[in-house]
């Protein structure tokens, strides 16, 4: 039988890998809006070429580690 802190910290490592999922994800769309604005117009925004991959980082650093809490409450 699991204790309430082991239920509460499951919880939480599940919430944040659902916000590294999230931030996967926002940075995927943020890449495809610069590179559509790059081919359509010609240019993009600096800040769509710094916040792509930040956002991608942030989500797999995030998600590693959520992963690895997981694995180890189990």
């Amino acid at each position: 039988m699991t204790s309430t802190s082991e239920q509460s910290n499951n919880a939480s490592a599940a919430d944040e890998l659902r916000e590294a999922k999230a931030a996967i994800a926002m940075g995927a769309g943020v890449g495809v809006i610069g590179t559509a604005s790059a081919l359509l117009v010609g240019a993009t925004c600096p800040i769509c070429v710094v916040m792509a991959p930040a956002l991608i980082g942030a989500g797999l650093l995030k998600g590693y580690s959520a992963k690895k809490k997981l694995r180890s409450e189990e």
